[in-house]
């Protein structure tokens, strides 16, 4: 009887190690340490405080995706422990760090606690959040209508370098209406003007975001008053937060480009799967200390981040493209660049667009004035490995054969932009995407276009195709660099209620 007692109570010793390594209730390890009192310490190490709260509960401990859990503050060594480690993971897992969020049910208090090490001496932070219930994935059948986000493009005032919203509501295909004559939100950090807006929805599908450059020509004087924007331009980029697309965050300036760089324009993101983190790419040139001469042409550069606070090393995201044996830009040479490698084309304005394992990217290949250019598309499968995009792949819109009523090339388009078709505007497509360029040259806005396949490079079984006046419509105000994002019917009642709201 007492073999059969001690086995018992080893089976119960056993299940209950298995329960809390499986994400049951655990015991705290690290109970008995004195609690950390530096503060720079404390803010490396708190999950950062949620977006500006709007209702009358205290969001600040709210988690709604993965988290930074660092494993090093200065010298100081941590270890992480979860009270839930099925829904806060506190170990990597293969090529993601810790702090993956699996959301639950309903929302549910997490402890966390870091063991901090700094040379022998070992005391903890302890922190509990409300990771919060998970929401319906969307199907591709529950997006209905299209979020048109976009500047004017011009800078008569400094209302026109702000966030503007048009919708096309259900039923009405890429058939766009102004929510508004005035900005849908305004920038009162930085600049205090914004440029090239990009909305996104997170994995999660109940967070978005809006990243747009920092950058009021009209309050710097105009482009023709000042020709320091890609040498003293912005470092930051200007970021606005929304759980309910009726809801925002006052802006906030993140600052995503190096201590080197000139400045850091149309900025992008998607998320990467692989890490569970996001990537912020963007165009930039590398200058000298004082900022006078730029010796590295305008390229495009990238950072990570889970949490919109930390930010990983900035590094290139995409290089730039050679001129044929023999050929440089002379403007480079003998005006703009003469210290840079003017064998290269510069490269701005990166769209990314994933499709099934595959990152297909589209981008400006060249300034206005450079030749040998045009709106290139190129694809990888590793997206955070510079070397892995394929130029074999590589074409120009111009390789497609396609008329349109201005040239496919860099000297008339820029701001490429691709977005989802939705289910209902595909017809008997299983796939279709749009590529938008941005006709800068003359002022017209967006020249949309549609393919079936990415892939048909020289538009041999014409998937490709520029869209007839009848497909579209974005009439009203002029949509300059910006973004289109897919909504269910949800969504575009909430974009209409934060108009009513802001009446």
């Amino acid at each position: 009887m007492k073999n059969k007692r001690k086995l018992l109570i080893a089976f119960s010793s056993a299940a209950l190690l298995s329960l809390a390594a499986c994400g049951g209730q655990a015991k705290n390890p690290y109970a008995s340490l004195d609690n950390e009192t530096d503060a720079d310490i404390i803010q490396e190490l708190t999950v950062r405080e949620a977006l500006e709260d709007f209702s009358d509960e205290d969001s600040s401990t709210f988690v709604y995706g993965n988290v930074r859990l660092p494993e090093k503050v200065g010298d100081a060594e941590v270890t992480w422990w979860s009270s839930n480690k099925k829904i806060i993971k506190v170990t990597a897992d293969g090529e993601a760090a810790a702090g993956l969020v699996n959301r639950p049910k309903k929302d549910t208090e997490v402890t966390l606690v870091a063991e901090i090490n700094k040379g022998g001496n070992k005391t903890k932070f302890e922190q509990t959040v409300t990771v919060k219930a998970a929401v319906p994935e969307n199907s591709d059948s529950d997006y209905v209508g299209y979020l048109f986000c976009h500047f004017t493009g011009t800078e008569n005032t400094t209302s026109d370098e702000q966030i503007y919203f048009a919708l096309a509501d259900e039923e009405k295909g890429l058939k766009f209406t102004d929510m508004s004559s005035s900005p849908a939100l305004t920038s009162n950090v930085g600049d205090k003007g914004v440029r090239d807006p990009f909305i996104y929805r997170s994995p999660e599908g109940d967070t978005y975001y809006i990243i747009a450059t920092d950058l009021s020509v009209k309050n710097r004087g105009g482009w023709t008053t000042n020709h320091n924007y890609t040498k003293k331009g912005s470092h930051s980029i200007t970021l606005w937060e929304s759980h309910d697309l009726k809801n925002w965050s006052n802006p906030r300036l993140i600052e995503v480009a190096a201590p080197d760089a000139g400045m850091a324009w149309a900025p992008e993101m998607i998320y990467h799967e692989e890490t569970g983190q996001y990537i912020i790419y963007f165009s930039s040139t590398i200058c000298n200390e004082a900022k006078t001469d730029i010796l590295e042409r305008d390229c495009i550069y990238y950072t990570t981040t889970r949490d919109f606070v930390h930010f990983g090393k900035t590094q290139k995201f995409f290089k730039n493209q050679k001129y044929p044996d023999g050929q440089l830009d002379t403007q480079g040479r003998d005006r703009d660049t003469p210290n840079a490698d003017n064998t290269l084309r510069k490269i701005i304005d990166a769209s990314v667009i994933k499709i099934d394992d595959w990152y297909y990217l589209a981008a400006k290949d060249g300034d206005n004035h450079e030749n040998y250019g045009g709106i290139l598309v190129s694809r990888t499968q590793d997206l955070l490995d510079i070397d892995s995009w394929e130029t074999d792949f590589q074409f120009h819109l111009t390789d497609l054969g396609l008329t349109a009523r201005v040239d496919l090339t860099n000297k008339q388009l820029e701001g490429p932009e691709w977005f989802f078709y939705n289910e209902a505007d595909r017809g008997d497509d299983p796939v279709k995407i749009g590529l938008m360029g941005d006709m800068y040259m003359n002022g017209q806005g967006y020249l949309p276009l549609s393919t079936t396949d990415v892939e048909d490079r020289t538009n041999e079984n014409e998937s490709w195709k520029v869209l007839g006046n009848e497909e579209y419509d974005w009439t009203g105000l002029k949509k300059r660099h910006g973004s289109i994002m897919r909504l269910t019917s949800e969504e575009i009642a909430n974009v209409k209620q934060f108009y009513e709201d802001k009446q």
